[in-house]
């Protein structure tokens, strides 16, 4: 495989920082979205799943190395399935008109 240029790292270390701050951002946002009665149940469930995701994530790439699959496999299993389970989640969401 080709090294990786220094350019080309510092794009992709500055995309995960714009990732994981929007990440954070997100926490207020799952806040308005969750009825009051319910609302640290909501967040508590979604700041969850972002710890199993941090957690299983990379043991999942882990096993993808280890099993030498190809690099669209990792995409398809790191990216691309991740995204399109989020834009079906998405369409479960009931905004609240105030």
């Amino acid at each position: 495989t080709a090294p990786l240029s220094t350019g080309l790292l510092m794009v992709f270390a500055f995309l995960m920082g714009s990732v994981m701050a929007g990440l954070v951002g997100l926490y207020s946002v799952a806040a308005r979205l969750y009825p009051t009665q319910i609302r640290n149940t909501g967040v508590g469930w979604a700041i969850g799943v972002g710890r199993w995701g941090a957690v299983f994530g990379p043991a999942a790439a882990g096993w993808m190395i280890a099993a030498e699959l190809d690099r669209w496999t990792y995409f398809l299993v790191l990216g691309a399935a991740p995204a399109v389970l989020a834009a079906f989640a998405v369409g479960f969401i009931k905004l609240r008109t105030e």
